[in-house]
Order: structure tokens, then sequence, then C-alpha cells
């Protein structure tokens, strides 16, 4: 965990997945998606389904929440993600 006054950065906890997968997967087309690389195609998915991979998100070590005065948002571009791609990895080894 990383804290700087009212930011914080951190592994994911339970209590977050609901509030994520609002802001991620909730809508067939979400706001933040115009921002997003357009090589990478958005689906949205059912709770139940986010839900049941739970075990893959809690604590990963590459996935991080970015959470300011103790929340997650998207209004405001206050909310955020962190993740580590294989190519970040591997660009650690070359």
């Amino acid at each position: 965990m990383i804290q700087d006054h009212e930011l914080q950065i951190r592994p994911i906890a339970k209590g977050d997945l609901h509030r994520l997968w609002e802001l991620a997967y909730k809508e067939e087309a979400p706001e933040w998606k115009k921002w997003d690389a357009p090589y990478y195609e958005h689906k949205r998915i059912t709770w139940e389904t986010y839900y049941r991979k739970r075990a893959e998100i809690i604590g990963c070590v590459n996935n991080w929440v970015i959470e300011v005065e103790g929340g997650i948002y998207y209004d405001s571009i206050r909310m955020g993600l962190l993740r580590e791609e294989w190519e970040d990895m591997l660009r650690e080894q070359i």
C-alpha cells in the first residue's frame, strides 16, 4: 500500500468489488471507455459473473485500486485502477 494524504494506492479488497464492477462492467458503453485504449474491447458482464472471479481479483499483485478521500470514484476523474501487464514484467527482465 502507498499513501500520501488523501490518496491511497492499494491492492483490491473484497469491499471494493461491487464499486469496481459498477464502474468497469455494469454498462455496455461506460463514459471512461471514450479515453481508453481503442485496441481493448470492452464487454459488459453481470455482477454474478464478476463476483465469481473474486479470487483472481482480490489482493492480486498486478491490479491495485486508486482511492481518493476514502472512495473509489469515476466522476471528477477520481477513480483509478492500476494494472501491470506482461509487457511491463518482460521489460524488467531484459
